[in-house]
């Protein structure tokens, strides 16, 4: 497993009804939702490139998560904020991201009328690629039986993915959130077939850190999945550069805190503190591997070997991941 870089090409991004430019259009497309872009996502995107029809290669996706809009279940956190999806997508060649905005008048539409109106009407799909429990309209209506015979109607080629399984199990994002929220990064991160990814902007915390000559980088993560409360393995990026980290994730037990916070102390190769300003910066941080659990220490003193000794296996594990040449 690598960490991933920043694409040397990036996709276009449009918000439905945008009018479509013609080098877009024509091409062969996947529908989804596609948070956290996993393996099982791969194989779609694999079988696009190696489509026969040519053109561009589409991706049709929804905002806010279907989920949050049509149930009772409230925001559902992300595993992939759009930046990072856009990113991602990049890597697999994907030409456009079509974006549309899912409401609950769209939720109304019958799959006729969004073959027609998406598909057809604005991108003039030729050939779509989608997993074998897709489907599309009001109530799931359009499913793979529908899409096997409406579509040749239309002129469009249909190509169903087997569900892929990853040692027995089947990645999907419900099932990576499940992983993350009970802390098991290594689980999660097989089926991601990468490493979990968050990016988010530098705060102000409580400054103990640095008091304690342990200073850590404060990240704002709004509407995103964080694991579950422990200390992690990882690596931060920033401006290019990447740098081993350890990663506390919890309430700061030990000095009564309240609220969950991310903290990541980031080390130089030799395990020293990054001599870093990162105040309001925007970094990236890939969990790696789960080290232990929080819990609460005896006073600043316990806690400080306590992280050195953590600071010493994240080192020890993020280290031959950095990018060669890239390293802070």
């Amino acid at each position: 497993m690598v960490v991933v870089d920043r694409p040397k090409r990036w996709c276009r991004v449009l918000r439905f009804p945008s009018i479509i430019p013609d080098n877009l259009q024509g091409g062969t497309c996947t529908i989804g939702n596609f948070d956290g872009l996993h393996l099982g996502h791969k194989t779609l995107f694999k079988r696009m490139r190696d489509s026969s029809s040519g053109g561009p290669k589409v991706v049709v996706s929804f905002y806010p998560h279907p989920a949050s809009v049509i149930s009772n279940a409230g925001t559902v956190p992300l595993l992939t904020a759009l930046r990072e999806k856009v990113a991602l997508l990049s890597h697999e060649g994907i030409d456009l991201l079509y974006l549309v905005h899912f409401t609950r008048d769209l939720a109304q539409l019958s799959a006729h009328q969004f073959i027609d109106q998406v598909l057809l009407a604005k991108l003039h799909i030729n050939h779509l690629v989608v997993g074998e429990d897709a489907a599309v309209g009001k109530a799931r209506e359009g499913d793979i039986n529908f899409l096997t015979e409406e579509l040749p109607k239309k002129g469009v080629q249909l190509t169903v993915i087997p569900h892929l399984k990853v040692e027995g199990i089947r990645p999907s994002s419900r099932r990576i959130r499940s992983l993350l929220g009970d802390g098991k990064i290594s689980e999660a991160n097989e089926l991601l077939g990468r490493f979990y990814t968050v990016v988010g902007r530098v705060i102000h915390g409580a400054g103990r850190g640095k008091k304690i000559g342990i200073p850590t980088a404060n990240l704002a993560l709004p509407m995103r999945m964080i694991p579950s409360h422990g200390v992690y393995a990882a690596i931060l990026s920033v401006e290019g550069a990447f740098y081993p980290a350890v990663t506390n994730v919890g309430t700061r037990p030990t000095f009564n805190g309240v609220g969950v916070s991310v903290e990541t102390h980031v080390m130089n190769l030799d395990g020293t503190p990054a001599d870093l300003e990162l105040y309001g910066k925007r970094v990236v941080l890939r969990f790696l591997s789960k080290v232990r659990d929080e819990r609460k220490f005896s006073g600043a003193p316990e806690l400080v070997q306590q992280i050195r000794n953590d600071s010493a296996e994240a080192l020890a594990v993020a280290t031959p991941l950095l990018p060669k040449g890239k390293n802070g």
